[in-house]
């Protein structure tokens, strides 16, 4: 979240719910709990809020069997009436400076982080494992080449980066993706014994996978193993979850499709020439790029690591 929270509104916003900037906030209200004054304010904030939230309005989706449907919705109803809540007011006009904002530390949680076209995060815990992730921007639904980008993240998760930073590197797990919905491909690992050097090791995957010549067969079986994904049955609730972000994110059916059969028809070219778009825009190049590593307090090298206009370290009090 932290590193993929300065390329969209939604990212933002969903850093400042539930990554280090909640964090911080989460602590900072812990600290003046003990306080009974303070205390009442907090509530009375939580309070605010939550009218202020209510008073933006919502809707509701009901799931239900076709034989049950009718039942469901009156219930929801009832629901709806009950609990005061109303339609969707119009949407608020924000800039994303308010947002980005929010997600500054303060100088007492390490600092704010410096500007710059390639950034990094350092968070410093007191853990035995890390984490690391690095974010870059590309395509998005609808983009010439991002079918193709889709596919060489589920080859270079299931080849390189198994190889490089789980079986030598030694990470519980390493993946990649390219995400549809904002138009950025990102990296991330997870339990990483060796999570400041894990980033430079995806980015030389990258460019390998660049160089490499895919064979029909490979790139065949590539794209029946990415295609398998979306053709796997679900539950009643995870159709439900996936229709409702799909009605968010404003994709069509339409839209989709065609970007299966794109997916289908992807050529060891396409597949070549998505990883040298994907291994310049991880260089640098025009693509806007950020990392952040949780990194453990014995790992650090603070030789290594000096504070720069393009990274921060920032120790975490846990």
């Amino acid at each position: 979240r932290r590193a993929k929270a300065l390329f969209s509104k939604g990212c933002l916003v969903d850093e400042i719910w539930n990554g280090v900037s909640g964090f911080y906030f989460t602590k900072k209200i812990a600290e003046n709990f003990g306080d009974g004054k303070k205390a009442e304010k907090i509530a009375e904030s939580y309070r605010r809020v939550f009218a202020l939230a209510k008073d933006g309005g919502a809707f509701v989706q009901v799931v239900a069997e076709d034989s049950f449907m009718e039942r469901a919705v009156d219930l929801s109803r009832k629901f709806v009436l009950d609990a005061g809540i109303r339609g969707l007011s119009e949407r608020r006009a924000r800039n994303l400076e308010i947002f980005e904002k929010m997600t500054r530390l303060p100088e007492s949680f390490g600092g704010e982080v410096s500007g710059g076209g390639e950034r990094e995060e350092v968070l410093v815990a007191n853990c035995e494992v890390g984490f690391s992730s690095e974010c870059f921007s590309s395509t998005g639904m609808g983009d010439w080449g991002h079918p193709a980008e889709l596919v060489a993240s589920h080859w270079l998760s299931n080849n390189l980066l198994w190889e490089r930073i789980r079986t030598i590197g030694g990470a519980y797990g390493a993946f990649c993706s390219a995400d549809s919905d904002v138009g950025i491909f990102d990296f991330e690992t997870y339990r990483d014994p060796r999570p400041l050097d894990s980033c430079g090791t995806f980015e030389k995957c990258l460019e390998e996978a660049g160089k490499a010549e895919f064979s029909v067969e490979e790139t065949e079986k590539t794209v029946i193993g990415f295609y398998s994904d979306f053709i796997q049955p679900h539950t009643p609730q995870e159709n439900s979850a996936i229709a409702i972000r799909r009605e968010l994110s404003g994709f069509s059916d339409e839209d989709r499709w065609r970007r299966n059969e794109e997916i289908l028809k992807i050529s060891p070219d396409d597949l070549k020439n998505a990883f040298g778009r994907l291994s310049n825009g991880a260089s640098g190049g025009k693509a806007r790029k950020m990392r952040v590593s949780i990194c453990p307090r014995d790992l650090l090298d603070s030789a290594a690591l000096e504070k720069s206009d393009d990274r921060k370290i920032i120790y975490l009090p846990i």
